[in-house]
Protein backbone atom coordinates (compact mmCIF):
# COMPACT_ATOMS: atom_id res chain seq x y z
CA UNK A 1 0.00 0.00 0.00
CA UNK A 2 1.26 3.32 -0.78
CA UNK A 3 0.83 6.32 1.19
CA UNK A 4 -1.37 9.23 0.17
CA UNK A 5 1.01 12.66 0.04
CA UNK A 6 -0.98 16.71 0.03
CA UNK A 7 0.53 17.41 -3.63
CA UNK A 8 -1.21 21.26 -2.44
CA UNK A 9 1.63 23.58 -3.49
CA UNK A 10 2.75 25.85 -1.14
CA UNK A 11 1.91 29.39 -0.53
CA UNK A 12 2.00 31.97 1.73
CA UNK A 13 -0.81 33.26 4.11
CA UNK A 14 -2.84 35.01 1.17
CA UNK A 15 -2.93 32.22 -0.99
CA UNK A 16 -0.42 33.46 -3.40
CA UNK A 17 1.69 30.21 -3.88
CA UNK A 18 5.89 29.68 -3.44
CA UNK A 19 8.50 29.98 -5.93
CA UNK A 20 10.65 26.86 -5.87
CA UNK A 21 13.37 28.85 -4.01
CA UNK A 22 10.87 30.28 -1.61
CA UNK A 23 12.69 28.88 1.97
CA UNK A 24 10.14 31.14 4.19
CA UNK A 25 7.64 29.75 6.62
CA UNK A 26 4.81 31.57 6.18
CA UNK A 27 3.03 30.17 9.39
CA UNK A 28 5.81 31.13 12.10
CA UNK A 29 4.40 34.66 13.70
CA UNK A 30 6.68 37.59 13.60
CA UNK A 31 4.54 39.86 16.05
CA UNK A 32 2.04 38.05 18.32
CA UNK A 33 -1.58 39.07 18.64
CA UNK A 34 -1.63 41.75 21.62
CA UNK A 35 -4.83 44.08 22.83
CA UNK A 36 -6.37 42.92 20.02
CA UNK A 37 -4.08 43.72 17.25
CA UNK A 38 -3.84 40.77 14.58
CA UNK A 39 -0.82 38.91 15.03
CA UNK A 40 2.00 39.74 11.86
CA UNK A 41 3.18 36.91 9.44
CA UNK A 42 5.96 36.95 7.17
CA UNK A 43 4.02 36.89 3.46
CA UNK A 44 6.84 37.32 1.52
CA UNK A 45 8.74 34.99 -0.06
CA UNK A 46 13.09 34.59 1.02
CA UNK A 47 15.61 32.35 0.01
CA UNK A 48 16.43 32.44 3.53
CA UNK A 49 20.04 33.35 2.47
CA UNK A 50 21.43 35.49 4.85
CA UNK A 51 19.95 35.79 8.72
CA UNK A 52 17.87 39.25 8.61
CA UNK A 53 17.76 39.19 12.56
CA UNK A 54 21.71 38.64 13.37
CA UNK A 55 22.59 42.78 13.31
CA UNK A 56 24.60 43.24 10.59
CA UNK A 57 24.18 43.55 6.86
CA UNK A 58 22.76 40.37 5.10
CA UNK A 59 21.48 39.86 1.40
CA UNK A 60 18.54 37.67 0.82
CA UNK A 61 16.27 37.36 -3.18
CA UNK A 62 12.95 38.41 -1.84
CA UNK A 63 9.09 38.50 -3.95
CA UNK A 64 6.92 40.59 -2.27
CA UNK A 65 2.81 40.37 -3.00
CA UNK A 66 3.19 43.33 -5.90
CA UNK A 67 6.32 41.67 -7.24
CA UNK A 68 6.30 40.50 -10.70
CA UNK A 69 9.34 38.92 -10.19
CA UNK A 70 12.45 38.48 -7.49
CA UNK A 71 14.52 40.74 -6.02
CA UNK A 72 18.06 40.34 -4.52
CA UNK A 73 18.13 42.66 -1.35
CA UNK A 74 20.85 43.92 1.27
CA UNK A 75 19.60 44.45 4.12
CA UNK A 76 20.63 47.25 6.71
CA UNK A 77 21.71 50.37 4.11
CA UNK A 78 20.21 52.53 1.61
CA UNK A 79 19.89 49.55 -1.56
CA UNK A 80 16.96 49.28 -3.21
CA UNK A 81 15.96 45.51 -4.39
CA UNK A 82 18.18 44.80 -7.25
CA UNK A 83 18.10 42.25 -10.31
CA UNK A 84 20.53 39.28 -10.23
CA UNK A 85 23.15 41.50 -12.72
CA UNK A 86 23.27 44.30 -10.75
CA UNK A 87 23.46 42.05 -7.01
CA UNK A 88 26.38 40.38 -9.04
CA UNK A 89 28.18 43.93 -10.03
CA UNK A 90 27.88 44.37 -6.18
CA UNK A 91 28.91 41.20 -4.98
CA UNK A 92 32.26 41.97 -7.17
CA UNK A 93 32.39 45.26 -6.02
CA UNK A 94 32.45 44.39 -2.38
CA UNK A 95 35.09 41.94 -3.03
CA UNK A 96 36.75 44.08 -5.05
CA UNK A 97 37.24 46.92 -1.76
CA UNK A 98 37.96 44.63 0.99
CA UNK A 99 41.35 45.32 1.04
CA UNK A 100 40.48 49.03 1.84
CA UNK A 101 39.20 48.64 5.55
CA UNK A 102 36.62 50.14 7.04
CA UNK A 103 37.76 53.59 6.78
CA UNK A 104 38.42 53.59 2.96
CA UNK A 105 35.19 52.02 1.91
CA UNK A 106 33.56 54.95 3.74
CA UNK A 107 35.51 57.30 1.60
CA UNK A 108 35.19 55.32 -1.05
CA UNK A 109 31.47 55.35 -0.65
CA UNK A 110 31.02 58.94 -0.15
CA UNK A 111 32.80 59.49 -3.64
CA UNK A 112 30.25 57.38 -5.38
CA UNK A 113 27.35 59.36 -3.99
CA UNK A 114 28.90 62.61 -4.86
CA UNK A 115 29.29 61.31 -8.41
CA UNK A 116 25.61 60.00 -8.47
CA UNK A 117 24.86 63.54 -6.85
CA UNK A 118 26.64 65.31 -10.47
CA UNK A 119 25.06 62.82 -12.77
CA UNK A 120 21.61 63.60 -11.07
CA UNK A 121 22.23 67.20 -11.07
CA UNK A 122 22.86 68.03 -7.58
CA UNK A 123 26.57 69.04 -7.95
CA UNK A 124 29.77 68.15 -7.06
CA UNK A 125 29.16 69.42 -3.44
CA UNK A 126 27.12 67.07 -2.53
Amino acid sequence: MTAVTDSKPRANRKGTPCPPWCATDHDEVLVPEKDGRAAIYFDVHTAKIGDMMRGGPWADVLQGESDDHPHVYIGTCDMPAMDPKMARAIAGLLESVSWLGKEGITVLAAEVRRAASVIDGAGAGQ
